[in-house]
């Protein structure tokens, strides 16, 4: 029995990332809607951590500069993806890279999207 109820579950796991993915890739306006809908209630929710969890980011990364995409150029940040190898995108595309896209990230109300300068302090 606990076969059948894993394969289900796996199932219905795929079944749900399916979805999401054709949703993302058929109505991105539905996407971003929902998207930016869950950014401002997890800012609503969790605004008085968000300081908190940045700085703990931040401390974590030493000795490497992590700061949010709100504060980095958005060519930098379209450069950056622009140059990573075409099958790093296979499994990871939550969102587009290109700077439409890099620039409604930068504005999201959350700051949860943080990036890792290569450079050492």
């Amino acid at each position: 029995m606990s076969i059948l109820l894993h394969r289900i579950k796996n199932d219905l796991h795929s079944f749900q990332y399916a979805v999401a993915h054709w949703v993302r890739d058929s109505m991105p306006f539905l996407w971003n809607m929902v998207e930016h809908t869950n950014a401002t209630l997890f800012n609503i929710r969790y605004a008085h951590l968000l300081n908190t969890i940045e700085q703990e980011a931040v401390r974590m990364a030493e000795p490497y500069e992590m700061v949010s995409i709100a504060q980095l150029p958005t060519d930098q940040l379209v450069d950056f993806f622009r140059q990573q190898p075409a099958d790093l995108y296979h499994w990871f595309t939550p969102h587009g890279f290109e700077e439409a896209d890099i620039v409604r990230l930068q504005k999201m109300p959350h700051s949860l999207h943080m990036f890792s300068n290569i450079t050492e302090r």
